[in-house]
């Protein structure tokens, strides 16, 4: 994983995150019928990691983007799904995953039709998590990188 105190490396693992989230965005405008274009522009008007901060921030607030994907069956393309994948791990906090996994159990139970890719996203966050800190203890190369 990246160490969150190299500071050049912090900035190119939230810049890839910020291109990340804006193509989501930019696909779910393309693709519709939810169309994140708030979400959109916050990012785009943004620095990298004043674009993490905002995401971070989206999230703990909680958000009307969530809700929405539910209804429209692509959870795996909000914000609280991306937190959780290993790549962008030391981007944020644990206080901030535990947020997202507690946001999307809430969805999964409001819309159970979301439930089973909830359920495979917090498994899979915790198997490729597992994988990366054995990798790390081994001292093998990071490679989810």
């Amino acid at each position: 994983m990246t160490d969150q105190t190299d500071p050049p490396a912090r900035l190119a693992l939230a810049s890839a995150y910020q291109a990340e989230c804006l193509a989501m965005c930019n696909r779910l405008r393309r693709e519709g019928p939810y169309s994140p274009n708030y979400a959109y522009r916050a990012l785009a008007s943004r620095i990298p990691l004043e674009a993490v901060a905002y995401i971070a921030q989206t999230i703990t607030k909680g958000s009307e983007g969530l809700r929405r994907l539910a209804e429209t069956n692509q959870i795996g393309d909000s914000f609280e799904a991306s937190v959780l994948h290993p790549r962008w791990a030391t981007l944020f906090d644990e206080d901030l995953r535990v947020i997202a996994r507690n946001r999307l159990r809430e969805v999964a139970t409001a819309f159970p039709a979301v439930a089973p890719e909830v359920a495979l996203l917090l498994a899979t966050e915790r198997i490729q998590f597992d994988q990366q800190l054995a990798y790390e203890l081994a001292g093998m190369p990071d490679f989810l990188a």
